[in-house]
């Protein structure tokens, strides 16, 4: 065996799980519909994952393990429902809104924001906000009904 591959090899063997320094962790997920909740004016989302919509941010953060600049936020819309044409989705961090946004306008669209960044520390807490807030779905728990799903990531780079 070439003894350059070798090393190679054993050097990626022994490195961590986390990405190289300036090489970034990529967090996507799809949030859709919950059976649980009356829709009001805005929607959370855990930021990685597949996850319900939930009206309660404290219940959707997640506790960053790292120090990164967060950013180049992507989102998808895919609606069956005809009254949910659009919508506007937000990395918040500890609460408060980024100026990591971007809107989707139509029942099947995309959007992106890859101009804004923000500064993470380990500890931080990061959600995604989503308004207007998802509608509800029945509760039955039949992921056949469900009828919007939002799929979205986001870069974070050490």
């Amino acid at each position: 065996m070439n003894t350059r591959l070798c090393c190679a090899l054993l050097a990626a063997l022994a490195s961590p799980a986390f990405a190289a320094v300036g090489e970034g962790h990529l967090f996507a997920g799809i949030v859709h519909e919950s059976a649980y909740f009356l829709s009001g004016s805005l929607s959370y989302a855990t930021p990685n994952g597949q996850s319900d919509a939930m009206t309660a941010n404290a219940r959707a953060a997640m506790l960053m393990p790292i120090s990164c600049n967060g950013g180049n936020l992507r989102a998808g819309l895919n609606s069956a429902d005809a009254s949910y044409t659009g919508a506007t989705v937000t990395l918040l961090l500890n609460g408060l809104a980024t100026g990591s946004t971007c809107t989707l306008f139509g029942v099947v669209s995309t959007c992106s924001d890859t101009l804004h960044t923000f500064s993470v520390a380990a500890g931080d807490n990061v959600s995604l906000q989503i308004s207007p807030a998802l509608p509800q779905r029945p509760i039955t728990n039949d992921d056949a009904e469900i009828e919007v799903k939002l799929p979205f990531s986001w870069r974070c780079v050490e």
